[in-house]
């Protein structure tokens, strides 16, 4: 459910009113923000009380728990780490960071809390978002900016992105990188993907098997296209070729770098989350929800919160985000 606009103005207020953000960088992440609980229609003050009960942080957003986990560790020795908002879907949070910025743009009186910067990190996703009165049209304009041949492109970033996309379909799709497959090993509980042990390869074995069935793939056909050109320097006419291409270079490369690419193109298109990654579940007894959030946090926090040199960063997408974040911290 999107925000209507009296939603809109009133959770952005709930926003500039948290002390917490005050001199802070303000990052906005796709995530549910308590709508059934809480009837943000109302005043921010007529729900104040009911959603400081809450952390924010931590109990409610798993999106941004994970970009906060993400944050590398010396953030927080300096007392650095930016303050994370779920806004809702990927609209949402577009309407609320231009919101926010009004907000304060018209704020001559210092009504509300000024954070230092605001930024929104949003999902990739196969259907292009428009983004009006901003530098680029479109959420894949800004993708084909920021990434090239699936990392970083530094020079590009370098510029003043305040709305950065995800260089992978969807944040769980960076769960399932080449990289992250000796974390999997050593993890415990152990997890386990169609009753089997864990093995990525698998995974993406299955990805591009199933490609027929996937809708959203065909019915994207067209824009994935460039993205895929983007990321591999291919071109193709219809899914069944494409299939047939990436089977063989999944099978034949034996490039280590390049067989990566071929991943990541995969990566970004496929829609991960529902299909590959709810399947991915922890022994059997367990419970499925705890130990899943568990392990989210675990990746960010012992891997992704780890990459702080400047290569690292630009291949793994999101440590990048936050190396441009501490030129404003």
């Amino acid at each position: 459910m999107s925000f209507n606009q009296e939603e809109l103005q009133n959770y952005c207020k709930y926003i500039l009113k948290q002390e917490r953000i005050r001199d802070r960088i303000l990052v906005l992440c796709e995530g549910k923000i308590l709508k059934e609980q809480i009837r943000i229609s109302r005043s921010p003050e007529s729900y104040q009380s009911q959603l400081n009960q809450v952390d924010q942080d931590e109990k409610e957003t798993p999106d941004s728990s994970f970009y906060k986990k993400c944050t590398p560790d010396s953030w927080f020795q300096f007392d650095l780490v930016p303050k994370f908002f779920n806004c809702g879907n990927c609209d949402d949070v577009i309407k609320s960071y231009f919101t926010l910025s009004e907000i304060i743009s018209q704020d001559a009186d210092k009504k509300y809390i000024h954070p230092k910067e605001i930024f929104a990190i949003i999902d990739l996703d196969n259907q292009i978002r428009k983004i009006n009165n901003y530098p680029f049209k479109t959420t894949q304009e800004i993708f084909f900016n920021l990434y090239e041949n699936t990392k970083i492109n530094k020079v590009n970033a370098e510029a003043n992105h305040k709305i950065w996309v995800t260089g992978l379909i969807h944040k769980e799709a960076y769960f399932l990188i080449p990289e992250l497959q000796s974390f999997f090993d050593r993890y415990q509980p152990q997890f386990f993907y169609k009753n089997s042990k864990l093995l990525l390869q698998d995974v993406y074995h299955s990805m591009i098997l199933e490609m027929e069935q996937d809708k959203n793939l065909a019915a994207n056909l067209e824009m994935i296209s460039p993205r895929i050109k983007n990321c591999l320097g291919i071109d193709f006419n219809n899914l069944d070729q494409l299939k047939d291409i990436w089977l063989n270079l999944f099978k034949n490369e034996t490039n280590e770098d390049k067989k990566r690419e071929i991943i990541l193109s995969l990566l970004t298109v496929i829609k991960v989350k529902d299909n590959y990654w709810k399947n991915i579940k922890p022994e059997q007894g367990l419970n499925f929800y705890q130990h899943k959030e568990q392990l989210e946090l675990e990746i960010a926090s012992k891997f992704y919160a780890k990459q702080t040199d400047e290569e690292a960063a630009a291949k793994y997408h999101i440590p990048y985000f936050f190396k441009m974040l501490r030129k404003f911290a």
